[in-house]
């Protein structure tokens, strides 16, 4: 067993692993005497629980899993002790050696068998005991404990501490558990443990003079062979100082039992008990136990993994064993050692894997929470001065503009208390109720002291309480929501996450198309850890889209140099031509549009306008001749872009024209531009050759046709059809000397390819 022990332990002390805190962020109002448990160092960090969550660190020094911490009452880390030698808050071996210069049992076996507790000394602040058992000699079989204390001064050795005192025996066979907590005089300590094999506790009290040579002895168990094991038991002392917890272990191991006594602070003596619990043993697994910070509730942690919880509000023994509620099995069959931090919260497992988050609770409202920290397999918890974790009292409802409950705990035990409320604008910020209520004058966090004495001192417990914030629509609307608008997430204050509704309608982001144009009222409703119940509302305007038209200074058609003004009603627009100003002026043909922004910030492709770019017209007649034959048709065609006119009267784009007599022919072509005009000449030719005088006497004029083309024949021929003249002109007249010719009648004949005709000439002499 001893050896799986040692391998057990060097497996996580040797594993360098990163612990990640993710705890949830989850308000509690915590009323702690003075901050001396703020700090955990359990190899190889330190847990820091001023903050919430707790700050975790690395530390490298070469700490065993059992140890005590203790801290000053602002919370800076002063001492840690291993039972072996004690470290200073600069992670430093104070001077002076091991702390006993008897052997420890942990030497040979890899311990798990020992507490040892920090306390400060009551008349000098620089001064710490450490309480612990050690082995006279080697172990060897089951061998007497002895029970020693030693002393430490912080401020000796430059302010690293040095070790002033050690080796101081104050019994022996005692067990390895160690309880302690404050005397009710607020003063001294009382340091419990249990001797071995005897039933009886051993309270030995602490004060200004030092340890005291006389022991309060308790014989209470009556149960035969009740025994505290290393492996298997456990003992507490609520932190109020009222109630001490044990478990212990039959003489054949088989069964633990718990049992809970009244513990009487003022003398030391453990008294009634009034609980009384067996359950089956599983041999190699741990078991543990702790008090609620409100000493209302004690749980207790078998060796089977499973975490009960007793009720202790009424002192009845048959009451508080009826109580008994099981809250949980721990996760693969760990362990179920357990304790209270500074925070309320009591961790499980030691490992801080584990999180009881509302100890006070009753049953399963307790809120055992999985996994809330990843760290080693396992790794003993400090052992603390009980009282350090006390929680006098308890405060409930911070809503805004509510009363806040103050309620002092077991406040019979007390000769009077006072509070401060940490409130001054408020009109009253003190009482003297033990049952107090208080409306806080604003929301934030408020600082408080809670003054409570009896046994003619007075004990101080600093609170915080933070006054919810009232619910608040937390994103911004700079502008009435566009109609086109993206849909968008509503926000939340976080912690304190809301509902929104629109409408009686839950909605977690705004689809303003769905919603549509006009006024909403979005409400916003927050209940927090506290309960507190808060609204706040916003009026959520949804604008429709802006309508835009474009204004044409001109008709969008333009001429040649021409140009147009385009303007909209909007000062803000974004223009395809990449202005952005209320007017443009526009030379060139194209499609033109433009987005405008209203007031509003709401935008819209709303208009867009065409604009096309007319050339000035110009006329042109196409004509295939300009000279043409008597009495033929000939076509004129009109070119350029726009509406045309003829001379003859004509509108359209051709005219036909039958020859008859030259003419100069007119178009006019009309567009939106302006007109233009162009003429041509049509020159009209003689078809039918002359020959004249007839009857000739001596020459005969003969004039061809005009259309017969460039070269023409010319034949006589007499009657008889000879032929008796004939030659080719390019002329258009000839003049024929028939002077030589005899009288008579010839025919005459002219033409070409083309044409020919024929005349009957009479020569007289």
């Amino acid at each position: 067993m001893f050896v799986n022990r040692i391998i057990y332990k060097m497996k996580f002390i040797n594993n360098k692993i990163l612990i990640i805190f993710f705890l949830l962020l989850l308000f509690i109002s915590k009323i702690n005497a003075q901050n001396e448990a703020a700090n955990w160092v359990m190899y190889p960090s330190k847990f820091n629980f001023n903050t919430n969550p707790p700050n975790v660190s690395n530390q490298l020094n070469d700490t065993f899993v059992e140890n005590s911490t203790i801290s000053d009452k602002q919370g800076n880390l002063l001492l840690y002790t291993n039972g072996f030698n004690v470290w200073n808050k600069n992670f430093q071996k104070v001077d002076g050696g091991e702390i006993s210069s008897y052997k420890h049992k942990q030497i040979t076996t890899g311990g798990g068998e020992y507490n040892y507790v920090l306390v400060p000394s009551p008349s000098d602040s620089n001064q710490f005991y450490v309480f612990g058992t050690w082995y006279p000699d080697i172990y060897k079989g089951n061998v007497v404990r002895i029970y020693t204390y030693a002393v430490i001064d912080i401020s000796l050795n430059g302010g690293l501490g040095k070790i002033i005192s050690k080796n101081n025996v104050i019994d022996t066979n005692q067990t390895t558990y160690i309880a302690a907590t404050k005397h009710c005089n607020n003063k001294d300590y009382w340091i419990v443990t249990y001797r071995n094999n005897s039933n009886t506790f051993l309270s030995i009290l602490l004060t200004k003079d030092g340890v005291s040579k006389t022991f309060v002895e308790s014989k209470t168990s009556k149960n035969a062979n009740f025994k505290l094991h290393y492996f298997w038991s456990d003992l507490k002392i609520s932190p109020n100082g009222k109630f001490i917890s044990v478990i212990g272990v039959d003489g054949l191991n088989k069964k633990e039992r718990l049992e809970t006594f009244l513990f009487n602070n003022q003398n030391g003596e453990i008294t009634t008990r009034i609980l009384n619990y067996t359950d089956t043993l599983i041999q190699y697994n741990y078991g543990g136990l702790e008090f609620s910070p409100d000493n209302t509730k004690l749980y207790f942690g078998n060796t089977k993994s499973e975490i009960f919880q007793f009720d202790l509000t009424v002192v009845d023994s048959n009451i508080i064993n009826a109580s008994k509620t099981k809250i949980v099995t721990v996760d693969n069959g760990q362990s179920s050692r357990m304790q209270l931090a500074p925070n309320n919260k009591i961790y499980v497992n030691g490992t801080i894997k584990d999180c009881i988050e509302k100890p006070n609770k009753k049953g399963n409202e307790c809120k055992y929470t999985h996994q809330v920290v990843s760290v080693y397999d396992y790794v003993d918890f400090p052992t603390l001065v009980s009282s350090f974790l006390n929680q006098p009292a308890a405060i409930e409802k911070f809503c805004y503009k509510d009363s806040t409950t103050f309620k002092v705990l077991n406040a019979y035990t007390y000769d009077s208390i006072r509070w401060d409320f940490g409130d001054l604008a408020s009109n009253k910020n003190y009482s003297n109720d033990t049952l107090a209520y208080h409306i806080y004058s604003n929301y934030g966090l408020f600082k408080g002291v809670l003054h409570m004495f009896k046994c003619g001192s007075e004990s101080v417990y600093n609170f915080k309480v933070s006054i919810s914030k009232p619910a608040k629509i937390t994103f911004n609307i700079l502008k009435p929501i566009c109609i086109n608008d993206k849909p968008f997430k509503l926000k939340h204050a976080l912690p304190d996450s809301g509902i929104y509704t629109l409408n009686n309608l839950e909605i977690d982001s705004i689809v303003p198309n769905n919603i549509g144009v006009g006024k909403h009222l979005l409400n916003y409703q927050v209940v927090n850890d506290s309960g507190c119940v808060s609204d706040d509302s916003i009026t959520i305007e949804i604008k429709p889209l802006p309508i835009a038209k474009i204004i044409s200074s001109r008709s969008p058609l333009l001429c040649l140099g021409d140009s147009v003004i385009f303007t909209t009603s909007f000062s803000k627009n974004y223009w395809s031509t990449s202005d952005s100003s209320k007017s443009i002026i526009v030379k060139k043909a194209g499609l033109f549009y433009v987005s405008v922004v209203d007031t509003f910030g709401c935008k819209n492709n709303s208009d867009t306008i065409k604009v096309e770019l007319k050339d000035i017209p110009v006329a042109k007649i196409i004509a295939s001749d300009t000279l043409i034959c008597e009495g033929n048709e000939f076509i004129l065609t009109a070119t350029g872009d726009g509406d045309y006119k003829w001379s003859n009267g004509k509108i359209s784009k051709q005219i036909f024209i039958k020859a008859n007599n030259s003419e100069t022919y007119k178009l006019t072509v009309t567009n939106y531009c302006g007109n233009d005009e162009d003429t041509i000449k049509v020159t009209v030719l003689r078809t039918n050759a002359k020959a004249y005088p007839n009857p000739v006497r001596n020459k005969l004029q003969v004039d061809l046709s005009e259309c017969g083309g460039t070269k023409q024949l010319v034949e006589l021929f007499d009657e008889s059809g000879k032929l008796i003249l004939q030659f080719e002109t390019e002329n258009k007249s000839e003049k024929i000397d028939m002077s030589h010719f005899a009288e008579g009648n010839y025919l005459l004949r002219v033409g070409s390819n083309k044409y020919s005709q024929v005349f009957k000439v009479q020569f007289v002499n």
